[in-house]
């Protein structure tokens, strides 16, 4: 069993605008992403599917900073959200471990996701679990 933490800013202080990302969600996530490290949380999973790429990229930047500031060892694996932006060439970045497949993914794209390293898929039954499993889902 994995300790999986997701983000969700719109649970944060902020205005959650649509697509953007405010100076107090963007310190409340990179925060928690520090408050996780330090739990021993093994995989962060950063969820903000509306961000434009340009936003993204600072918000991963930070909580790859915060994960490293505050984690034990190597701290969590940060996987981004397939549903993002331009999250495919994001996951390349340095401090980023892959990508997370929402749910209705299809086999085949778990071995595209691979080339941008771990893969952790969504799963609603047990079936699409043995699914993930075979297709070689890492988590």
């Amino acid at each position: 069993m994995h300790l999986y933490a997701i983000t969700d800013r719109r649970l944060l202080p902020g205005p959650h605008e649509s697509g953007k990302l405010s100076a107090a969600e963007r310190d409340g996530l990179v925060g928690l992403a520090g408050e996780w490290a330090a739990m021993g949380v093994e995989f962060v999973q950063l969820r903000e599917k509306d961000l434009a790429a340009p936003e993204l990229r600072v918000l991963v930047e930070e909580v790859v900073a915060a994960i490293r500031e505050r984690g034990s060892g190597s701290g969590p694996r940060l996987l981004l959200n397939a549903g993002a932006p331009d999250a495919w060439e994001l996951s390349r970045m340095r401090g980023v471990a892959g990508l997370h497949l929402p749910g209705k993914w299809k086999a085949e794209q778990v071995g595209w996701a691979r080339i941008c390293g771990m893969v952790s898929v969504g799963c609603h039954s047990v079936g699409e679990v043995a699914v993930a499993r075979v297709a070689g889902a890492d988590i």
